[in-house]
């Protein structure tokens, strides 16, 4: 087909199906088209970006290889995607999530692998994932409608429940917003300012008092510690103070007896040399 058809403006449907067209799809494609069905021909090598104004694509019976890339978040709005029996790889891209307006997707007969989690957000009456490589569990959210899953290692037992929803941070100040006061706007802004002043103020505080009274355990701590310490020197001096009294106790004690037995000494040798009697013959 060559690089042509981008000069047919106004062309809007292309079935070119169960032919014997061969070759890449072409890069270039009608600028107004919507509707392309290359089915059962020998098309081979990726999926061009140019499929991405596509609302109906039919490229199933083909030779197609390679992996999908992030394109179909561009696709307006497509009601059918048929992929099926090609020789495409590779995880589900994750842009298959921003095609909200689709019905039915047949890819069967490929070689996909990973889970089918990005397809639960949809709209999807009929799914077909038959004949691939996919695993994991089957979403809840896909065993209500028409789904084909054969062919596949999937996981037995109950699914876990789905991830938490990302936190989308709600909007702070709107500036479409107006009010009958003109200080309105200016309050509100205030208000969050006062409210993170206010937070960072109470953090500031808490912090100050356990700094502070760290510091007033850290000096009670080391006065008692001084004052074991002066307890404990006076309990090591106080047995030298009684031990030097008891000795001069015992000191005077003998001097003392030492004393009284020179005295009666004494006296018994003053008694026992008196002179003897006088004979007065």
């Amino acid at each position: 087909m060559g690089y042509q058809l981008s000069s047919l403006t106004l062309l809007t449907n292309l079935d070119m199906n169960n032919n014997n067209l061969g070759g890449g799809i072409p890069y270039s494609l009608p600028p107004n088209m919507t509707r392309l069905n290359l089915a059962s021909n020998y098309f081979n090598g990726g999926l061009p970006y140019s499929i991405s104004q596509m609302v109906s694509l039919d490229v199933s019976h083909n030779q197609l290889q390679d992996q999908l890339v992030d394109m179909f978040g561009k696709l307006s709005s497509p009601s059918t995607i048929d992929l099926s029996f090609n020789s495409l790889s590779g995880n589900l891209p994750g842009t298959f999530s921003s095609l909200s307006s689709r019905s039915s997707m047949y890819l069967q007969n490929n070689q996909f692998v990973g889970t089918i989690n990005v397809l639960t957000v949809l709209p999807l009456k009929i799914l077909n994932v038959e004949n691939n490589r996919f695993n994991g569990w089957i979403p809840d959210q896909l065993k209500n409608i028409n789904l084909l899953k054969d062919g596949n290692s999937w996981n037995s037992g109950s699914a876990p429940p789905p991830p938490p929803p990302p936190c989308t941070p709600s909007a702070s100040k709107n500036p479409d917003h107006k009010s009958g006061s003109n200080n309105s706007p200016s309050d509100g802004a205030g208000g969050g300012n006062k409210s993170g002043i206010g937070g960072g103020a109470i953090a500031g505080i808490v912090i100050s008092i356990l700094v502070v009274g760290a510091i007033v355990a850290f000096f009670l701590i080391k006065r008692r510690s001084k004052r074991s310490l002066l307890d404990i020197e006076k309990l090591d001096n106080q047995p030298f103070s009684l031990l030097a009294s008891n000795e001069v106790q015992e000191m005077k004690s003998i001097q003392t007896s030492s004393i009284i037995k020179t005295h009666s000494f004494d006296t018994t040798a003053s008694i026992n040399l008196r002179p003897p009697p006088i004979d007065r013959r």
